[in-house]
């Protein structure tokens, strides 16, 4: 026996043991060993190396060593965070108002005045709101102060528009005017100084911007002057009802000009002592910077003459109450027409028909005029207008309007058609063709589809105004 022959169990003298295998085979140490030493004998040797070579293969291979890389974790709590500080930062910046302030020359915008006394804003600190894809507006307290930095005014304002409570004071601290605003209108009870020592005030409720309920001015704590209002429309001076052609239209909403409509709510206070009607409209329209037409029917039909004389001393009034008062007793009446505030007769306030035809002219007109001419008519007419005319012919006056506004009009009016005065400034071309027409008895139409005709209107006698 061969020595070496005790690990084989074949007695053959070759040792088939593990590292025989391993050497020939090159399995790795790890591997199990398929072939047990009782099983060996049996498996041939070819089979037994295609065995072993497939299970080599097929064993995992030990892992590698390679370098780490860091990748952005996702963390939901993170996010949110990041969602939460991103939508408080956008609230905040478009949101939360912030101040500038403005410096203004001096002695240049006026708070206040009253006799002598005026109040001067020297720099006011405004709040602004940033807005999406839009310039900042205004939006909160705003406040006024004068040289010395006092405060004397308090405004409030809200998506741009003055909506809340206003107050001004003088530079001793008292309060001068005091009310509150409704989305840019004056809306509630208002309050304002009259004199320099502040023992007299106007008390006035206001809805929307239209004077409402009672207007009264207190003199030393007593009441010396109570106007009632309903939504701009004169109902009641101290007791006494009126009619109030000019107010009914403002409450009605037939008056567009908001300028007008706010002339009518200012202080006034008249002293005429036998001034001729004319210059009494004269010296109001000049004054109030609006424009006031006298009609010709006031002594055509009214039986009185532009040098009717005005007596009236009064204090404590608004405009609109004033022209009432100025031309009530005469059975004469303020209305609305044309742009512009119309005094007539009650009669003709009353009863009135517009007879000019302008209004068809552009909401009518015949089927052969087409939609270019008309367009081109249209835009025309909403040309500011500003004319004087003394006496002058109507031929003449329709020329000029013509030439200067670029508008296909001709006249066909007589010489002996009553001369033309007017003096219009601040309208549009629109109403002041209606007024001219309206006072002189004219009317407007289309003819040929291309040009403006003006002629006399039809049954209308050309009567001259008694002076």
């Amino acid at each position: 026996m061969v020595s070496g022959a005790a690990g084989n169990p074949t007695g053959s003298g070759v040792d088939f043991g593990q590292g025989a295998c391993q050497s020939k085979s090159r399995r790795p140490k790890s591997a199990p060993d398929p072939f047990p030493a009782a099983l060996r004998h049996v498996c041939p040797r070819p089979l037994r190396r295609v065995t072993m070579r497939r299970m080599a293969a097929s064993a995992p291979s030990p892992p590698i060593a390679t370098r780490r890389r860091h990748f952005l974790r996702y963390s939901l709590r993170g996010l949110l965070i990041f969602l939460t500080l991103a939508c408080v930062g956008v609230w905040y910046w478009f949101r939360v108002p912030y101040e500038e302030e403005f410096k203004h020359p001096k002695n240049v915008v006026r708070l206040w005045r009253i006799g002598r006394k005026m109040v001067y804003v020297d720099h006011e600190v405004q709040r602004y709101r940033r807005v999406p894809f839009g310039k900042p507006i205004r939006d909160g307290l705003t406040e006024l102060f004068a040289e010395d930095g006092f405060k004397i005014g308090e405004e409030r304002w809200n998506e741009g528009h003055r909506h809340g409570r206003w107050t001004h004071w003088d530079t001793t601290g008292k309060v001068i005017r005091e009310g509150e605003y409704s989305v840019g209108k004056k809306h509630g009870r208002w309050i304002e100084q009259c004199d320099e020592s502040g023992n007299s005030e106007i008390r006035s409720g206001y809805n929307r911007d239209r004077l409402d309920g009672e207007w009264q001015f207190v003199d030393q704590g007593r009441v010396v002057r109570t106007i009632q209002y309903e939504r701009g429309e004169v109902l009641t001076i101290d007791g006494v009802a009126i009619d109030d052609p000019l107010g009914r239209a403002l409450r009605a909403g037939q008056i567009d000009e908001e300028h007008l409509a706010q002339m009518l709510t200012k202080p006034a206070e008249a002293s005429f002592h036998n001034a001729p009607l004319k210059d009494v409209i004269e010296m109001v329209s000049e004054i109030y910077k609006e424009n006031i037409s006298l009609d010709r029917r006031v002594w055509l039909e009214g039986n009185v003459g532009a040098d009717l004389p005005i007596r009236l001393k009064e204090k404590y009034l608004t405009s609109g109450a004033m022209l009432i008062l100025v031309l009530d007793p005469h059975d004469l009446a303020a209305t609305y027409r044309f742009g512009m505030i119309w005094v007539t007769t009650k009669e003709n306030a009353k009863n009135w028909v517009d007879r000019t035809g302008l209004a068809e002219v552009l909401t009518s007109p015949p089927p052969e005029v087409l939609p270019g001419d008309r367009g081109k008519i249209a835009a025309a007419f909403q040309r500011p207008a500003q004319f004087d005319f003394v006496d002058t012919p109507v031929k003449d006056a329709v020329a000029f309007i013509a030439e200067t506004y670029r508008v296909p009009m001709v006249c066909e009016v007589g010489d002996d058609h009553q001369s033309i005065t007017s003096n219009v400034r601040g309208i549009s071309l629109q109403n002041a063709l209606g007024a001219l027409c309206d006072q002189y008895d004219l009317r407007i139409r289309w003819r040929d589809g291309k040009t403006l005709v003006i002629e006399p209107q039809v049954g209308t006698e050309r009567r001259r105004p008694r002076r």
